[in-house]
């Protein structure tokens, strides 16, 4: 068989800085699994692939919001 490594997952992983187990157990699948998947020897699921862009996009969610936060305390003017 072969392999087709899901290379821009793997770089939107590695830029959001999680490892392999992290996402693995975020997406809820065993971690030899998801090496199998990203690696191309299997392919992912619609399903895997939804829970891999919520799961990324609900972290982003929380950066900006932590930031906006950050933002707003600096600029709160104190009486």
């Amino acid at each position: 068989m072969s392999k087709k490594p899901n290379s821009k997952l793997k770089a939107l992983r590695v830029e959001h800085g999680y490892t392999q187990i992290d996402l693995a157990k975020k997406i809820g699948m065993p971690v030899s699994t998801y090496i199998r998947k990203e690696n191309g020897y299997t392919e992912f699921t619609v399903s895997e692939i939804q829970k891999y862009a919520l799961y990324l996009i609900k972290q982003q969610k929380k950066f900006f919001y932590r930031q906006s936060y950050q933002m707003y305390n600096r600029n709160s003017i104190k009486t």
